[in-house]
């Protein structure tokens, strides 16, 4: 009831030791409300604080206060007779009136107005302290921004504002953009008008006129401009402060005043880099974005002027003519969106933020993929599933699919390692994907890399036993010594592998023993279709790198059990169980192997020139007799299974060998492996640091072969990324920059020519017998390659 409420009212006046005049002031807005029951509720309040109105007092109260004060005593309807004797009402009009029509002295208009700023000044610095804008705007209502000035003489009570302040006010703005406010919200818009200087002569709490509409909307001009004239804000500062417990985003409209707020106060689009910091509100931050992807791109500025850490999708190809035009899209071609988005979508946000993906998925799904490949979240769930979703498809299609030929193109150019990943996922569908997976591999000379960044043991082993299998596929021979020597690579992975083999291999017996007894077998066809060499292969490499202790001991052990029962139905097999006494580890005769030193020595000692070795390795290569072709296939293998030890070489060893080593490439006499193998070499080398011994060597052998650079854009594109190659080599550029020739060979895949880099082709283990090659020095700790 009325009573409570004005006792309630008296208590916090006290509680809050609030001066006569603001309690006055509160008394004369609620006083004129348009709710009866807080218009009563005032004029009681009223009724009470007027015996505390000495004539004193009233020297001290603003004119807008003595003016309603004046009004509220003068209307009949609100006192009765016996009211107006009990507190001298007269009394009190007659001072209100001399104070105001009579006059006071210049020194008392002075001393009150000095001592009515100093309350003033308290009172609306224990205001700003512990009020927000956006809280007061919020209680007033609509009514506040009617008008510049009304909304100016609220700013006076804050005297500053910070980010943070205008980002909740900005908010506000957005979350409550329209409809029926509350008649409260009317109600405290009097209040604040009964105590602001800037009463209009036709307001209703002036005495006069009718009383105003309520607006239903905030006025977003008013707001925006009396808030950038009244303080200086960094309005990029102010959006990345949306980031606060209470904002949400549920509507485009509230969007639409975002960004026209922020265009109408910078003269600028809203650079979309603001909202990629990790927000602590991830529910806004999500719903910001959701309708941030579906808003017209021209109202925003997705190129951020001015940042320098944005990222957009790279849609380089290796010849470096780009995408087609039809795959971009101004929104999704940011990568700092999909990652954000990935980011945000952890186990609570999953659902909301797989569905803002939908829209991309109809209208650029082939630009998502890619964006998606590149990506690095910290979350990856999603990102996984969304590849899965978007990547079979084309890779099943291949090469029939239309842009088939143009996203794996990119995919392997910029993001091998992740398209490796799909890959891997992809062949568990069966036969069918890991087929289509090989040919794109072999096709795309993608094999080395695939199985280098593969991140399955199981998978390692589908790809190398399938391309082995297929003409100018994976010599087994050569990549399995290299693999298991890998120094970077663990030996926990390394054990895993063998392991796989070694399954793969029991699966050929039991298969081949269901065959021979006449049991039905879905895997005897595949026996006779795995060659048995490459068996032999399999074997060898492991119990070879048993005794290197590459794999465990168990291993070793594990792999000989299981070669005497694979030699009992594969009889051919010419593996030991043990490797001693056997011609060599990499099967090559000791007179195949004496015949190789011996070319190799007379190069080294000077009694044969490069050219003339490379001439008689041309010859070998065509060559119808067996020994020769031997030679040249030990020689070849040699060459680079030595790569490991080459920074150990003297200087004039090392400058013949990188003569030896360009000219095999550049004389072309090298198969599809052999080729891709020395051109990662060559690049590893030349990213060396300036100077070194490797990058003199990459140099020298790089200059022989770059009239052949136009064959492979891609190398071209991984040499361009190599700092001041010029230097070096000072026509290299033009070689870079050529059109491909007509013939081409299928271009060999090389990854960034770095260090650690993904995809970087590890050193051979295994090193031809002493006196082969330049003697080492053995106190020197040979690096790993790369």
């Amino acid at each position: 009831n009325s009573g409570s409420k004005c006792e309630f009212l008296t208590h916090l006046c006290r509680a809050l030791n609030l001066p006569l005049v603001v309690q006055l002031s509160i008394g004369l807005g609620l006083a004129h409300s348009y709710n009866p029951d807080n218009q009563q509720e005032g004029i009681q309040f009223l009724k009470n604080k007027l015996g505390e109105v000495t004539p004193n007092v009233v020297k001290t109260l603003p004119d807008n206060v003595t003016l309603h004060l004046l009004h509220f005593i003068s209307n009949s309807e609100v006192f009765t007779e016996s009211e107006r004797t009990l507190l001298n009402l007269e009394s009190l009009r007659q001072s209100l009136l001399s104070l105001n029509s009579l006059g006071a002295s210049a020194r008392e208009i002075t001393n009150s107005k000095r001592k009515r700023d100093s309350e003033t000044t308290r009172l609306v610095g224990d205001l700003s302290d512990n009020l927000s804008l956006a809280g007061v705007m919020e209680e007033m209502g609509y009514m506040v921004t009617h008008s510049k000035d009304t909304f100016m003489a609220l700013l006076e009570q804050f005297p500053s504002l910070s980010a943070q302040h205008v980002a909740e006010v900005v908010g506000l703005l957005s979350m409550n953009q329209g409809g029926e406010k509350e008649q409260q919200a009317m109600d405290v818009y009097t209040c604040f008008t009964v105590m602001s200087d800037n009463i209009k002569t036709d307001s209703p709490l002036s005495g006069g006129g009718a009383a105003p509409q309520s607006p239903s909307s905030w006025d977003i001009d008013v707001c925006a401009d009396c808030i950038n004239e009244k303080y200086s804000i960094d309005w990029r500062q102010v959006i990345r402060s949306l980031d606060y417990p209470k904002f949400q985003l549920t509507t485009q409209r509230g969007l639409a005043t975002i960004l026209t707020v922020y265009k109408k106060v910078t003269g600028d689009a809203m650079p979309i880099d603001l909202l990629f910091a990790t927000w602590r509100n991830r529910v806004g931050q999500l719903q910001l974005l959701q309708h941030i992807t579906l808003a017209p791109p021209d109202l925003i500025d997705w190129r951020c002027k001015g940042a320098h850490n944005t990222r957009l999708v790279k849609l380089d190809t290796p010849n470096g003519t780009g995408m087609p035009s039809t795959m971009s899209h101004v929104t999704w071609s940011s990568l700092d969106l999909i990652e954000t988005l990935l980011d945000l979508a952890d186990q609570t946000l999953y659902v909301e933020a797989k569905a803002i993906f939908e829209h991309p998925i109809r209208v650029c799904k082939d630009l998502l993929l890619i964006g998606l490949m590149q990506a690095r979240p910290s979350h990856t769930e999603l990102q996984r599933d969304l590849i899965d979703s978007l990547l079979p498809p084309i890779v099943l299609g291949w090469p029939h699919h239309k842009t088939a030929n143009l996203v794996l193109s990119n995919l392997q150019y910029t993001s091998p390692r992740s398209l490796a990943h799909g890959l891997c996922r992809i062949t568990k569908n069966g036969t069918v994907a890991l087929d289509k997976v090989v040919g794109f591999a072999m096709e795309r000379m993608f094999v080395l890399d695939l199985l280098n960044l593969a991140p399955e043991p199981q998978f390692i082993v589908s790809i190398s036993t399938a391309t082995a299998c297929r003409p100018d596929g994976l010599d087994l021979k050569g990549w399995l010594p290299t693999f298991f020597g890998d120094p970077d690579r663990s030996l926990v992975a390394k054990q895993m592998v063998a392991k796989c083999f070694l399954n793969f291999m029991e699966d050929k017996v039991t298969a081949r023993k269901d065959a021979q007894m006449g049991a039905p077998s879905g895997q005897a066809v595949l026996v006779d279709d795995f060659p048995q060499e490459k068996m032999d292969d399999i074997f060898r490499a492991i119990l070879v790198a048993g005794e290197a202790q590459q794999v465990p001991n168990a291993v070793k052990e594990q792999t000989k059990a299981l070669l005497r029962d694979t030699k009992l139905v594969f009889p051919k097999l010419q593996v030991l169980e043990s490797i001693e006494g056997e011609p060599t580890t990499e099967g090559f005769a000791p007179n195949i192997e004496d015949e190789a030193n011996n070319y190799f020595g007379k190069v080294y000692k000077g009694e044969m020139n490069v050219d003339e070795l490379i001439t008689l390795l041309q010859k070998f290569r065509i060559s119808d007799t067996a020994a020769e072709l031997d030679v040249y296939a030990c020689m070849i293998h040699n060459l680079f299974d030595e790569y490991r030890f080459f920074p150990k070489y003297p200087e004039k060893e090392l400058h013949i060998t990188a003569k030896l080593f360009g000219g095999v490439i550049a004389s072309n006499i090298l198969n599809k492996t052999q080729l891709e193998m020395a051109l990662r070499y060559v690049v590893q080398a030349v990213a060396r640091p300036a100077n070194s011994r490797m990058q003199q060597f990459g140099v020298v052998a790089l200059n022989l072969f770059k009239r052949r650079l136009p064959e492979w854009p891609q190398y071209c594109q991984h040499l361009k990324n190599i700092p001041n190659l010029n230097q070096f080599i000072p026509d290299i550029e033009s070689f870079l920059r050529a059109e491909p020739s007509t013939q081409q060979i299928p271009e060999p895949l090389t990854p960034s020519p770095t260090p650690q880099g993904a995809g970087i082709l590890p050193a051979p283990v295994h090193h031809p017998p002493p006196g082969l090659l330049p003697e080492r020095n053995p106190q020197t700790v040979v690096p790993a390659p790369g």
